[in-house]
């Protein structure tokens, strides 16, 4: 008897697992104007869609599980025309009958006036303000189709961009939707009179192609932007359902350079990085140390690869150094008579606002920066290779989950002119400690300083 009892409830659950997979899975179809709207009662269906010509259209070409399995399964087919013949029911629930055009098959098709959560099996079909049925209104829109084809979108006379109705198709759609049931669409295939590309584009959001020629200012920049193009693409909206988004294309009023960005967003975006830039760091200063034996030096410039290096000799050394985005790089030749020693334990960086701090070099972890780090040794006519990085910039990224680094030029001010950064190298002579202070001047500099007003 308990055994009996054990299987009555294994029953039990899995015919609820069952009933609760398909709970509320009803193909959601949405045709717009070519599609079967909600109405409150079975009498509004009776006048509406009695006589009316429909086909069939899948979630995808063959059909997917809801498709198959209730519409073929009840003998219909896909793509076909039907004649709606009878709605009866109530206001709650109907049965639909289709009579396949010039033909005596027939398709039944029980329909729920609302949305059912516990629907499942024959019970599926639902029609509600946000979705449908997926029966499309054929013969409207082939009668429809010969009034578009020959339409110019814009209707703005004045829109440097034109686009001519060439036809009218049923086109499957990309992306996902909330129920993961995605039907085809209308749309006007689209002609550019300009250079005679074609676009496709849904026919209910036609509307946005008035936008073609809108121009984006902003007193910030002395250019401004003019969408060109209009189009929509997979992408994710502000709660992050990824769906088909619309864009544009704009174009820029003084190099003619375009750039996409979505046109929820475009009185921002269309502006984005435009003041961008970055700091250039130039050697103007070096500071040579007090000790006699060290006679003048000099200072040079070398640029290599596009990149300026500057060099700087005396009789003691020869370097190479340059400032990248988070560290100094050089090549420190030893051109006197004795062994030189690079004291890293006493090297320091200077930052914009006199804040110093430790530096460390190649060879050297991350996680081992504040440590000791033994002296780099340069016998007479040999050279170092080397780098040397502010140690509090450096630090463990959470998001990336490595370590990484901070741009030298973090906390410069993009506005001032001036600042500088200095790094000390320690040399050791014999046993004299020489310090060499680099000094490099930062200079911003724009990438587009042409889109700036003044």
């Amino acid at each position: 008897m308990v055994k009996l009892k054990h299987f009555l409830l294994v029953v039990v659950f899995v015919a609820g697992f069952a009933t609760s997979v398909h709970a509320g899975d009803h193909p959601e179809a949405n045709f717009g104007i070519y599609g079967i709207k909600h109405f409150a009662t079975v009498a509004e269906y009776q006048r509406t869609y009695v006589g009316q010509v429909v086909q069939y259209l899948p979630e995808r070409p063959g059909g997917a599980y809801m498709d198959t399995e209730y519409f073929q399964g009840a003998g219909g087919k896909f793509n076909t025309d039907y004649i709606v013949s009878k709605i009866s029911g109530n206001n709650k629930r109907m049965t639909w009958v289709l009579v396949e055009k010039g033909t005596k098959n027939k398709v039944k098709m029980i329909v729920n006036n609302q949305n059912e959560d516990y629907s499942f099996g024959k019970y599926c079909y639902c029609i509600t303000d946000s979705y449908s049925i997926p029966l499309f209104l054929s013969e409207k829109f082939n009668s429809d189709k010969s009034n578009y084809i020959g339409k110019v979108y814009p209707e703005n006379p004045d829109s440097p961009t034109k686009f001519e109705v060439t036809d009218v198709i049923m086109q499957p759609q990309e992306g996902s939707s909330y129920s993961n049931h995605i039907y085809p669409q209308a749309c006007f295939v689209l002609k550019d009179q300009a250079n005679g590309k074609t676009i496709n584009y849904d026919v209910a959001s036609i509307g946005d192609f008035n936008d073609l020629g809108k121009v984006f200012t902003n007193p910030k920049f002395k250019c401004s932007y003019t969408v060109v193009s209009v189009f929509k693409k997979m992408d994710y909206d502000a709660f992050y359902h990824k769906g088909l988004q619309k864009f544009y294309t704009v174009k820029n009023s003084i190099d003619g350079t375009t750039k996409e960005v979505k046109a929820a967003y475009a009185k921002s975006e269309v502006f984005m990085n435009d003041d961008s830039g970055k700091f250039v760091a130039s050697l103007t200063k070096v500071e040579k140390p007090s000790n006699s034996a060290v006679r003048y030096g000099k200072t040079t410039n070398v640029t290599e690869k596009d990149i300026t290096k500057y060099s700087y000799e005396d009789n003691y050394i020869d370097i190479l150094i340059f400032a990248g985005s988070s560290q100094f790089n050089f090549v420190l030749k030893n051109v006197s008579d004795n062994t030189l020693k690079v004291v890293w334990n006493e090297a320091v960086f200077v930052d914009v606002d006199g804040s110093t701090s430790k530096v460390m070099h190649s060879g050297i972890k991350y996680s081992q920066r504040e440590g000791d780090q033994p002296a780099s040794t340069i016998i007479k006519g040999a050279k170092l290779e080397d780098l040397a990085a502010p140690t509090d910039k450096v630090y463990y990224s959470e998001t990336i989950k490595e370590w990484t680094s901070e741009s030298l030029y973090s906390n410069a001010d993009t506005k001032l002119e001036g600042q500088t950064i200095k790094l000390m190298l320690p040399i050791q002579v014999k046993d004299v400690v020489n310090e060499y202070i680099f000094e490099f001047t930062l200079t911003y500099v724009y990438n587009h300083p042409e889109y700036l007003a003044d």
